[in-house]
């Protein structure tokens, strides 16, 4: 199921499966995903979808909570991928990412994956 909402002018939510996006290459000047990783089907398929709706120097924000966190919440215990930071980096790189930095959001319990296009 696909739902597109209009929030503004320029922002639009869409729901849908980030392994099969419905845009055209090169669309997107940037992308988020904010605490989604964690149920993809395929991370690098998904990862290389993003990549692929990006403009050239476009970016990708992956907003994670560290494994650690994740696993002193008792309902992450089913049904969610929790990733090391390398786990993350390494599918970024399968992607086709080459430029991915790091930026912590607090300290030791969430952080942002950056990946430019």
């Amino acid at each position: 199921m696909r739902t597109c909402r209009r929030i503004s002018d320029g922002l639009h939510l869409q729901i849908g499966d980030c392994c099969d996006l419905p845009f055209e290459d090169n669309f997107f000047a940037a992308a988020t995903s904010i605490n989604t990783v964690y149920f993809w089907k395929d991370t690098v398929k998904g990862l290389s979808e993003i990549r692929r709706v990006l403009k050239p120097g476009g970016a990708f924000f992956n907003v994670v909570y560290t494994k650690e966190s994740l696993d002193k919440l008792a309902y992450t215990r089913t049904g969610f991928k929790k990733f090391e930071l390398e786990q993350l980096l390494e599918a970024g790189k399968a992607a086709g990412f080459d430029d991915i930095h790091v930026k912590d959001i607090v300290e030791g319990e969430s952080f942002a994956v950056v990946c430019r296009k």
